[in-house]
């Protein structure tokens, strides 16, 4: 049940290997008895030996991971290029050329855009945050447990439908803004937080 095109594609699965769609020059080149995997591109999961379930689409794309199960989707140049978790389950997503091509064991992430993420070695974000949310060419996350739109560049975020106004989180709680919610006080962004 597997498929093959390209030069060393698949090229050292054994019989245990299962399910796996490889396309391209050296995609899956690795993989021995790989499971669920769809690697398309140059290089796309070259290093991927036991690891199953995970998606990675164009030249390089999770390029270095190896072991690791579980739903990570790289798509795009180099994306989640360095990615190779240790012994947890990653479930990354990165979408845009280099997207997160310096992530190394960070795991929960979504990188949207052309260098969503990068270069996160150099930057606020870690390359083993977890949970962050990292959107916009160039955008630079802020560490685990963090959602970032757009980079430096940007000067101003729009919500289409608005913001509730509101004078404080009692305020804004009676108008049914949850717990974490946002509010607009005046001309800032508030987060209530009872």
């Amino acid at each position: 049940n597997n498929t093959s095109l390209g030069t060393g594609a698949g090229k050292n699965m054994t019989a245990l290997a299962a399910n796996n769609t490889l396309i391209g020059k050296d995609a899956g080149l690795s993989i021995t008895d790989g499971f669920a995997l769809t690697l398309i591109g140059v290089n796309a999961g070259s290093s991927f030996t036991t690891g199953g379930a995970h998606t990675a689409i164009g030249f390089n794309a999770l390029q270095t991971e190896n072991t690791e199960q579980g739903n990570t989707t790289a798509i795009g140049y180099d994306a989640l290029k360095l990615q190779n978790g240790p012994g947890v389950t990653m479930f990354n997503t990165a979408i845009g050329g280099s997207a997160g091509s310096t992530v190394t064991t960070g795991n929960s992430n979504t990188l949207i855009g052309y260098q969503a993420g990068f270069p996160l070695t150099t930057r606020v974000l870690n390359n083993s945050d977890d949970n962050s949310i990292i959107i916009g060419n160039d955008a630079i996350g802020n560490g685990t447990d963090t959602i970032t739109l757009g980079n430096s560049n940007h000067t101003t975020v729009v919500l289409p439908g608005g913001l509730i106004n509101a004078v404080d989180d009692t305020a804004a709680a009676a108008a049914g803004v949850p717990i974490n919610g946002l509010y607009r006080n005046v001309n800032a962004i508030q987060i209530r937080l009872v």
